[in-house]
C-alpha cells in the first residue's frame, strides 16, 4: 500500500493511533518485527521514517503511566474482568506480559537503530533524547513490574520453577540483540538504495559490545552466546527477533513480587546497564 493512502484498520484486540500510525496493542510484537524490517530490508515502509520510533516510544510511555503512576487503578481492572484495562496489556497473562517485555527491550535496543548513531547522516540530538526518555520509561516500569509480578513456569513432572521478570528480560533481551546483529548484514544488499542509511554489521557488533556487554554480566553474555548460535545454525529468515511463547511447560503470571533478595541482582544489572552511557549523555 502507497504511503498516506486512506484505509480502515480492523482489529480484535485494542489499539492505539498515534499520528497516523495504527499500533495494535494486542499484536505488538508485530509492530516491533515492522520495525526490524523496516530498518533491515525496506519491506514495509520508508527506513527513515522516524514517526514510527515515536510511536513506539510514546505507547511504552504511556503503558507505563497507567500501570505504574496509576497502579491501584489498573490493579484493580485487572482482577476484574469485566473491566479489563483499554489499550493496556494484562500483565497477569503471560503472553500479554511477553509483548510489554518485548516492546521494553526494543526501546533499550533503539540508539542502535538510529543511523546517526555511527555518523552516516550527521548527529540527531532529537532521536537520541527520544530513546532517552523511552529507556527511563523502560527502567521504570521494569522496577515496578520486578515488584509486582513473578512468572511461574510448570513442568511436566508437576515441578515448579520460579522466574523474575526481569532474569526473564534479560533472555528475551539477549536475542533480540542477537537478531539484530545477525539481520544487520542484510543491509548491505540494499546498500544502492539508502547509502547514507546503511549499518554494517561490525558497527551493530561494536554498539552491542559496548552498550550491553560492556556491563559484564557473565550470565548475559551466555544468553547471547546462545541466542548466537542458534541464528548462526538456522535461515535468517527462519526466525524472528523477538522471543515467541515458549512452548515446553506451562508459563503463568503470579500477581505478587518475587523475594527481594532473589530480584536484588537482577535490578543491579539493570541499574548497570542504564547507567553504562547508552543514554548517560542525554540523562539530566
Amino acid at each position: 500500500m502507497p504511503p498516506n493512502t486512506p484505509h480502515v484498520v480492523l482489529t480484535t484486540k485494542h489499539a492505539l493511533c498515534v499520528g497516523q500510525h495504527f499500533i495494535s496493542v494486542g499484536r505488538i510484537r508485530d509492530s516491533v518485527i515492522g520495525s526490524w524490517f523496516t530498518l533491515f530490508c525496506r519491506w514495509l515502509t520508508n527506513t527513515a521514517h522516524s514517526s514510527y520510533r515515536r510511536s513506539l516510544v510514546f505507547i511504552l510511555a504511556f503503558w507505563c503511566r497507567t500501570m505504574v503512576i496509576k497502579e491501584n487503578r489498573y490493579l484493580e481492572k485487572v482482577k476484574n474482568p469485566s473491566e479489563r484495562p483499554l489499550h493496556t496489556p494484562d500483565i497477569t497473562k503471560f503472553r500479554e506480559l511477553n509483548d510489554v517485555l518485548i516492546l521494553i527491550n526494543w526501546v533499550d535496543l533503539g540508539t542502535l537503530q538510529v543511523p546517526e548513531r555511527y555518523g552516516k547522516q550527521g548527529a540527531n540530538e532529537k532521536d537520541c533524547l527520544l530513546f532517552a526518555f523511552g529507556s527511563r520509561s523502560a527502567w521504570r516500569l521494569l522496577e515496578w513490574l520486578s515488584k509486582t509480578v513473578h512468572i511461574k513456569i510448570e513442568a511436566g513432572s508437576g515441578e515448579a520453577e520460579i522466574m523474575d521478570v526481569l532474569r526473564y528480560r534479560k533472555q528475551l533481551l539477549a536475542q533480540q540483540a542477537a537478531a539484530l546483529v545477525k539481520l544487520a548484514p542484510k543491509r548491505k544488499d540494499i546498500e544502492h538504495l539508502v547509502k547514507d542509511q546503511t549499518v554494517c554489521k561490525e558497527d551493530f557488533q561494536r554498539g552491542i559490545d559496548k552498550d550491553f556487554l560492556s556491563v559484564k554480566d557473565q550470565d548475559w553474555v551466555e544468553e547471547f552466546g546462545r541466542a548466537w548460535k542458534r541464528w548462526t545454525e538456522s535461515s535468517w529468515d527462519s526466525l524472528s527477533p523477538w522471543s515467541e511463547v515458549p512452548q515446553s511447560g506451562i508459563f503463568s503470571v503470579v500477581a505478587q513480587p518475587m523475594p527481594e533478595s532473589m530480584a536484588l541482582d537482577c535490578m543491579q544489572w539493570e541499574a548497570k546497564l542504564y547507567y553504562a552511557g547508552r543514554v548517560g549523555e542525554f540523562d539530566e
